[in-house]
């Protein structure tokens, strides 16, 4: 579950399941668009930017989503992520 505040609310926004995000949070990221990146024990999600949804990124080579224990700023343009399957590359966006 990620929790959200907004300046001036009083009332946090939870996004869970319901919104699309699946398992243990184990990093948060934010790319150079803005976009954040939640890494869990289910693999990559991506925020809908106007919308409180998550949608999985898939990662080339697996299921469903390995387990993401990081992710960090790559090359220009990309971020790189670390999962119980070795690194993935992938581009912003």
């Amino acid at each position: 579950v990620l929790y959200r505040l907004r300046r001036g609310d009083r009332q946090a926004l939870t996004l869970g399941a319901e919104s699309g995000l699946r398992g243990y949070i184990g990093s948060l990221f934010v790319d150079a668009s803005g976009t954040l990146l939640v890494g869990t024990s289910e693999g990559l999600h991506r925020k809908h930017p106007h919308e409180d949804r998550f949608e999985q990124v898939p990662m080339r080579g697996s299921g469903r989503g390995p387990a993401v224990y990081a992710i960090n700023e790559g090359r220009p343009g990309e971020y790189v992520v670390t999962t119980r399957e070795g690194l993935f590359r992938r581009r912003h966006g």
